[in-house]
């Protein structure tokens, strides 16, 4: 993982106070603070500035890039048609196909044909 460099407080409320003036929410700028206060460079955040995203997508990519997801698992999480809830079911998932609970990404013996499948999934 690259090295954060963090980005001076005058040059911060500059990016913030231009995206105020470009017309952003008060959420998305909250959002960038956040991303920028954490490490993250202005081109970083850019990621999803420049894309038509509502604010639930944006905070699911910055997650992402937080958390230093490759491109490729990006790329699926924040592919075309789904809306937000979806990427942070797709993100919340990940932990269990690539991380540590990763024994559910494995064949099961579930008929998945059924009418009604249950998945439930909970932090503790």
């Amino acid at each position: 993982m690259e090295e954060r460099k963090q980005l001076s407080v005058s040059d911060k409320n500059g990016i913030l106070n231009e995206l105020t003036r470009k017309g952003y929410t008060q959420e998305v700028v909250d959002l960038v603070k956040e991303d920028l206060d954490f490490g993250l460079s202005q081109e970083q955040t850019q990621l999803y500035l420049l894309k038509k995203l509502d604010i639930r997508q944006m905070r699911v990519q910055s997650q992402c890039i937080r958390n230093g997801y490759s491109d490729d698992v990006i790329a699926v999480i924040m592919c075309d048609g789904l809306n937000g809830y979806q990427m942070q079911i797709a993100l919340s998932l990940e932990l269990f196909v690539n991380g540590s609970l990763n024994i559910f990404n494995h064949q099961t013996n579930v008929d998945i044909e059924n009418r009604f499948i249950v998945y439930v999934n909970h932090d503790t």
